[in-house]
């Protein structure tokens, strides 16, 4: 549980405020009205002058470069710092589990289907790139025929049907008693033997897997050769009809609510493992090199502009966060202690004793 201490820290304040002699008290207060009035901190007069302060702001950020505040190096440090260096405490797992909960109900109340989440043209073009990509297809090849659950379906594929060819096939139909002596072989063995037949079927399945690979190895060529982009585009868009017709929320039937928990457990595994390899730090450190270099000739405003706020945005929205009772709370509670300091001081208190 994250818990703060502002509770506390007002509780302090205003124990030091209550020590105050009388008189401190009195000049004290007439103090504060006076500055909260001149820095807009209480009370809507000073609107006009925090829009005046926000300005000036924005328009000394368009003079400064961004590497003003901020270059890879340091920016980098902070990142280890905050993050790659830095273990998630027990508080943000209990936010992320309430945040995954919360997800998913949300979804499982969604009515659309799962085309909703990505365009027809959009998954059209993703498809068209990576069909035309040779290599990537390639490797998509030897990774699924050479895989050991692939030769496995295979191995089931190829037993099964020799069995219904042997048992039911139109070649021991056109033989005369040929289906009569099979079937009469069949139930022989298993009354004579009953454990043979399945060490036979464990035998020919072994036989089967084991040569799966070379058969799909020497099949390879055909495959990458029939795996054209054509035939992919067309697997995709039969992918996305599919997808039109889903509804979104059928994903959460996959995944039990009550199972979330194990599964953000797995993530924080993998979590750990990318943040802690200095994979992660050196890509994190050449996007920030990538990310100053497009950024070295411009200024702090431009960031500003591509993100979409220009001055009138900033100002703006500066003002509704500075006109925030929170906010402005916490900025007339600074301004106290800031004058605490010297109603406390020697100085202040022989001139009001």
């Amino acid at each position: 549980m994250i818990s703060g201490t502002s509770e506390s820290s007002d509780a302090r304040l205003q124990a030091d405020l209550d020590a105050l002699s009388p008189r401190a008290r009195e000049l004290f207060d007439a103090h504060l009205k006076f500055e909260s009035a001149a820095l807009g901190i209480t009370g809507d007069d000073g609107r006009d002058d925090r829009r005046k302060e926000l300005e000036y702001l924005y328009d000394w950020l368009a003079g400064r470069p961004i590497s003003d505040f901020a270059n890879p190096t340091e920016s980098f440090a902070w990142i280890k710092r905050r993050f790659l260096d830095q273990t998630p405490g027990p508080g943000s797992v209990a936010i992320v589990d309430a945040v995954a909960q919360a997800l998913h109900s949300a979804l499982a109340a969604r009515q659309e289907n799962a085309d909703a989440l990505i365009s027809e043209q959009a998954f059209a073009l993703m498809v068209k790139d990576l069909s035309q990509d040779v290599d990537l297809r390639d490797t998509i090849v030897d990774g699924m025929v050479h895989n050991a659950v692939f030769s496995l379906v295979i191995s089931e594929i190829l037993y099964h049907g020799i069995a219904d060819f042997m048992a039911d096939s139109k070649l021991t139909n056109s033989i005369p008693g040929a289906q009569s002596l099979f079937k009469l072989g069949q139930n022989l063995l298993n009354q004579t033997a009953p454990g043979l037949k399945d060490g036979f079927e464990k035998s020919i399945k072994e036989f089967i897997k084991n040569n799966a690979g070379q058969i799909i190895k020497n099949s390879e060529a055909a495959v990458k050769k029939s795996l054209s982009p054509a035939v992919i585009q067309q697997a995709a868009e039969q992918f996305h009809a599919e997808l039109s017709e889903t509804p979104i929320n059928t994903l959460t039937r996959y995944v039990a609510p009550e199972k979330l928990p194990a599964y953000r457990e797995a993530a924080e595994h993998f979590g750990e493992k990318v943040r802690t390899s200095p994979i992660t730090a050196d890509l994190i450190a050449a996007g920030l090199e990538a990310f100053f270099e497009e950024l070295r000739n411009h200024k702090a405003a431009d960031l500003l502009i591509e993100l979409g706020v220009d001055r009138e945005t900033f100002v703006t929205e500066g003002l509704e966060f500075l006109s925030a009772a929170p906010t402005r709370q916490y900025a007339e509670n600074l301004l106290k202690r800031r004058l605490l300091a010297f109603y406390n001081s020697d100085e202040a208190r022989e001139l009001v004793k």
